[in-house]
């Protein structure tokens, strides 16, 4: 689908298409894999085994109308496509990767959910925010910025570090006696 194309080509057609959903969080998660997507080395046929992953007509190309497919459906093609590099090559598809703190609580969440612990990006954020637990040294300005290593390090840990999330739902009440 895309072995003949450029990468930067290819990277604007997924611009073009993410850039026509409506603003939200998961346009935002699109941007930070995007980004991601931009870092990383070139290999098409690493892209088309991630969209041949998913079920079929879920994405569609033509070179006129340029890349149909949900939001959703795009980031996971494009995460995807980290994940089989990283695969392939047994190394980390960007070398010296940072995030800022909306994309770690991302990069955080995703991974969370990979290992069947259910949380937004921004629970993770909150989280992160209310708590002490992963401070970085790197700053810029009032930003901080954190390694890929922290933040994977900070994942294999989850259960030290989130066992303290406030439960969804309401609280089990006792019930009442007379």
């Amino acid at each position: 689908m895309f072995e003949n194309m450029e990468k930067q080509l290819v990277a604007d057609l997924f611009v073009n298409a993410i850039s026509q959903e409506d603003k939200d969080h998961k346009r935002l998660g699109g941007i930070y894999v995007l980004k991601r997507f931009e870092a990383a080395d070139w290999f098409p046929d690493a892209l088309q085994m991630a969209i041949n992953e998913l079920p079929a007509g879920s994405f569609e190309f033509d070179e006129v109308r340029g890349i149909e497919s949900s939001i959703a459906d795009m980031t996971e093609v494009l995460q995807r496509y980290i994940d089989i590099v990283e695969e392939k090559t047994g190394a980390p598809a960007i070398q010296n990767e940072f995030f800022s703190a909306r994309a770690a609580a991302w990069y955080i969440a995703r991974k969370l959910n990979q290992q069947g612990v259910t949380i937004t990006p921004r629970g993770v954020d909150l989280h992160l925010r209310g708590t002490d637990e992963l401070r970085s040294s790197l700053t810029v300005g009032k930003a901080m910025l954190f390694t890929r290593q922290q933040l994977d390090e900070y994942v294999a840990n989850y259960v030290k570090n989130f066992d303290k999330l406030p439960k969804r739902g309401r609280p089990s009440q006792e019930p009442v006696t007379n």
